[in-house]
């Protein structure tokens, strides 16, 4: 059997279907050759019926389906959210800070609001596409991994969000830990103390689980993609995987507008894979 959900792992058809030789349990692996469809496997329990039908998402349960358009939709909005808000932001403070017309801690405060919005939607929607199959777990162990990864990831990126407003909206943006939510500003004066290096340090931190957030979720993505039957679908995330840093940095030394084709490139991965859930 294979895990694209083909039916090579099937030896006849209706009622006397049985599983071929090379067949094996979705769930545990276990060689379920020559069992009846309407047999369960010795091992988990799993009926044989199910593993024939092969892994594509086709034959998952609905509201695993559903979990999963939603969380693709959420995860879209969220990256479009970020998208605006840096794009105001960078609108504003080249115009109006500036410019003096208004002070850079406004402009800082509407960046990660829209930070703020973009990181929940993304948990919400991350969380949802990483959960099991209830009816076959994870696939592999590396989808389990990678399903365990993201997860972590996008917690640290929301908690990191978090203390980022409350640095914000408090007096401690008065103080060294300021540098982990609002300008970074280094000079030959600047006191490297442990407050202001552990800021540092954190924003660093912060943004590299962005960075690696972005990149797992991709292969989540192809994961998802691959129980679909559309081998293009799957070979677009492949693609995005070399193809979206490529453009983001010499797309921009290149033509300028490396970046902008890469947002629209993961963009519309997004809208098509949630098109066809």
């Amino acid at each position: 059997m294979v895990d694209d959900g083909g039916s090579r792992g099937v030896a006849t058809d209706g009622a006397n279907a049985a599983a071929a030789d090379d067949a094996s349990c979705l769930v545990c692996g276990y060689a379920i050759r020559g069992m009846a469809a309407d047999a369960s496997c010795p091992e988990c329990g799993t009926l044989v019926a199910r593993s024939l039908r092969g892994a594509t998402l086709e034959f998952a349960d609905p509201a695993y389906v559903r979990s999963l358009r939603t969380g693709l939709r959420l995860v879209l909005v969220g990256f479009a959210a970020s998208i605006l808000g840096f794009a105001v932001t960078t609108v504003l403070m080249a115009a109006f800070v500036g410019r003096g017309l208004m002070p850079a801690q406004t402009a800082m405060i509407l960046s990660w609001a829209m930070g703020f919005l973009a990181a929940f939607l993304s948990l919400g929607g991350w969380w949802l596409l990483t959960g099991p199959d209830p009816a076959i777990g994870d696939r592999t162990e590396r989808d389990g991994r990678l399903r365990k990864l993201q997860r972590s990831l996008v917690v640290v990126i929301a908690f990191g969000t978090i203390v980022g407003f409350v640095v914000l909206f408090t007096p401690l943006s008065r103080t060294p830990l300021q540098a982990f939510a609002g300008n970074i500003q280094v000079t030959a004066n600047s006191q490297w103390d442990l407050a202001f290096t552990g800021a540092i340090a954190a924003r660093i931190v912060l943004w590299a689980a962005k960075l690696l957030s972005f990149f797992v979720g991709l292969l989540v993505l192809r994961s998802i993609a691959a129980r679909i039957p559309d081998p293009g679908l799957a070979r677009t995330f492949q693609r995005m995987l070399w193809l979206i840093p490529l453009l983001a940095t010499v797309g921009i030394v290149a033509c300028g507008l490396g970046p902008i084709a890469a947002i629209v490139l993961y963009a519309a991965g997004l809208w098509m894979l949630a098109g066809r859930l």
